[in-house]
């Protein structure tokens, strides 16, 4: 897949610096964006995005026609996309990170439902991370259901662990499942396989603290089935420095950033504890058909993606 790079960062109080790296080029390119053209946008706090039901079409063109300007070079960039697919890497800090990116939408679509190409936006931390190679076998993963006794709505999750295995029976996907839900004991299973999983998909509730710092969990199980708030780093405990190529939060609110995007989420902070990538949800995600959201990104893995050894 191509990859166009985005990083945005606030020069003044009024204006932004784009810099974006299109397909086959070193050097970036660069230029200036007024504020005042998403101040309404940057105005809108967590109720507006995350808890109503805003409108996201609307979002997703304003922000688009605002990276794309005049000189439409986002528009022509995924025109001149020759391949499988082209992935857009967002690079944003604080409240530029609150705003929905995920959403862009270029006046006829939202840019994730694209077939030609299919494009995929996604929020990028540029650091060090070590290359690794994929091996032409089956995708190894690990699923996790977190369902304490004393948390309401109770989870369907044997239905969940049941339509996964439905869903990527004809796949070349190895699944194996941690049954006790809680953090612990997930160390021991990861510490008992040799062989590194490449996908850790925990499914479960999760939330973001109602006072400061902000702190986001993912609500897990103790050995006796109790609540546990889990964080970030408690999570990254587990991995030991073996982070598995992709972590799926398939939580409430794991991709949302609190305080406005002050606080970094806590897909963010596990990528800042050493994850290469993490999936998760900005919104709550407890409509009736959640469990077959919840379950689609597997599947699709499953289906699209295949293993050669010169995949990286």
């Amino acid at each position: 897949m191509q990859t166009i790079r985005i990083q945005l960062r606030e020069s003044t109080q009024e204006t932004v610096e784009l810099r974006y790296w299109l397909p086959q080029k070193n050097n970036y390119e660069s230029r200036r964006l007024k504020l005042v053209e998403i101040a309404d946008l940057l105005k809108q706090g967590e109720r507006d995005y995350y808890k109503l039901l805003p409108n996201l079409p609307g979002i997703g063109q304003q922000l688009f026609f605002w990276l794309d300007g005049d000189g439409r070079w986002l528009s022509r960039g995924i025109a001149n996309c020759r391949g499988e697919g082209l992935v857009i890497a967002i690079d944003t800090e604080q409240k530029l990170a609150h705003l929905p990116w995920e959403v862009l939408h270029d006046g006829e679509d939202f840019l994730v439902k694209r077939v030609n190409p299919v494009v995929l936006p996604l929020r990028w931390v540029e650091k060090e991370t070590e290359g690794f190679s994929v091996e032409p076998r089956q995708l190894r993963v690990l699923f996790m259901a977190t369902d304490p006794e004393d948390v309401e709505p109770k989870l369907e999750f044997e239905q969940e662990e049941a339509r996964i295995l439905a869903d990527t029976r004809d796949f070349a996907v190895d699944l194996r499942v941690e049954e006790s839900g809680c953090v612990s004991e997930l160390g021991k299973v990861w510490s008992r396989y040799l062989d590194d999983f490449d996908v850790f998909h925990l499914t479960g509730h999760a939330s973001i603290k109602d006072e400061a710092p902000y702190t986001p969990y993912f609500i897990t199980e103790t050995e006796i089935g109790e609540r546990h708030e889990t964080t970030a780093a408690e999570l990254a405990e587990v991995f030991r420095f073996r982070f598995p190529k992709l972590v799926f939060l398939s939580g409430c609110r794991t991709g949302q950033a609190a305080d406005k995007g002050a606080v970094p989420s806590m897909a963010e902070a596990l990528i800042a504890q050493g994850a290469r990538a993490v999936l998760s949800w900005g919104r709550a995600c407890g409509r009736p058909d959640s469990y077959s959201r919840r379950r689609a990104p597997l599947r699709q893995i499953g289906s699209r993606i295949s293993i050669s050894p010169s995949t990286r």
